[in-house]
C-alpha cells in the first residue's frame, strides 16, 4: 500500500508457472513450525507443485509425480490437510478419495491410498471432507 492507500504489488513473478488444478491449494506448517508448505495440484497429471514458504518468501521447492492411475487426472473436487500436517486428502465425488501421507520436513507425499467414491453423484455437486479431531 502507497501513502495514498493504493493497492499495487512491488515484485510480480511465478511461483509455479503450470495448469493448477481446479481443487484449491492446501497448506501447512514445515516440521520446523515456522515455515509453511503450500501444495498444488496438476490439472492434467498426477503432479504435486510444492512450495516453501520461509523468510525469503514462496519458492517452489520441488514437483513429485504419485500415483499413475490415469482416472485421477480431474484434479478432484476438494483437497484438506489434516490439523497435524501428517496427511492429505482430496475428493472428487464423481471418482474416489485419495489418502496421502505427508513428510512436514522433506515435503514429500507417500503411501498412497484410493477408495472409490461411495455417493451417487448425478450431477452438479458441491462436497467437501473435514478430519474429525481424534
Amino acid at each position: 500500500m502507497d501513502n495514498n492507500n493504493n493497492l499495487y504489488v512491488e515484485n510480480k513473478f511465478a511461483v509455479i508457472a503450470d495448469t493448477i488444478s481446479r481443487s484449491g491449494t492446501v497448506a501447512t506448517k514445515h516440521a520446523n513450525g515456522i515455515d509453511w508448505w503450500l501444495l498444488y495440484k496438476d490439472q492434467f497429471e498426477n503432479i504435486y507443485y510444492k512450495v516453501l514458504l520461509d523468510q525469503h518468501g514462496p519458492r517452489h521447492h520441488t514437483t513429485q509425480k504419485i500415483n499413475n492411475n490415469i482416472n485421477t487426472l480431474n484434479g478432484g473436487a476438494t483437497k484438506k490437510m489434516s490439523p497435524n500436517g501428517d496427511f492429505l486428502v482430496t475428493f472428487d465425488p464423481f471418482g474416489f478419495l485419495e489418502i496421502f501421507s505427508f513428510n512436514r520436513m522433506s515435503g514429500d507425499l507417500s503411501e498412497y491410498l484410493t477408495i472409490d467414491s461411495w455417493i451417487d453423484a448425478q450431477s452438479n455437486v458441491v462436497i467437501d471432507i473435514e478430519f474429525s479431531p481424534s
